[in-house]
């Protein structure tokens, strides 16, 4: 792991809050901040029209109110995340190939019964290369 993905301590957590309401379908947003450094989550709806609980896509509109916010704030859409439901946060080959080119991918694998979810690993991936994460108290400007 020569990369590293790091997240404010408040959009970590918001991370892990949104994983945790998988519910058969796999929850999915994008990842908003600036170079390597997530500072904002943006939870997007699942559309995926598969088997439930296989794969996840967002439509355009989600894709484009994704970008408009991130440059209101100043920011820019540094990739996506979503969840794998009892299946190790590695991505699929579907992943691999709907990963717009530059976007770093986060994957959350969730366990236990539905009434007490838990998070139990998260993975990054840029480049289709594993990368560790960090988590700060916050954003340092530079």
């Amino acid at each position: 792991m020569n990369a590293t993905v790091s997240f404010t301590k408040n959009a970590y957590d918001d991370l892990l809050s949104d994983c945790r309401l998988h519910n058969r379908v796999e929850r999915v947003g994008l990842l908003i901040g600036q170079a390597s450094h997530v500072s904002v989550i943006l939870p997007r709806a699942n559309h995926w029209r598969g088997r439930m609980g296989d794969g996840f896509t967002m439509t355009r509109a989600d894709l484009k109110s994704g970008h408009d916010f991130a440059v209101a704030a100043g920011l820019v859409v540094l990739g996506r995340y979503h969840t794998h439901l009892h299946h190790p946060p590695l991505p699929s080959r579907l992943d691999r190939l709907s990963l717009p080119p530059g976007w770093m991918e986060v994957i959350a694998r969730i366990d236990a019964p539905p009434d007490r979810r838990n998070v139990t690993e998260v993975r990054a991936y840029r480049n289709g290369s594993p990368c560790a994460i960090t988590v700060r108290e916050e954003c340092i400007a530079s």
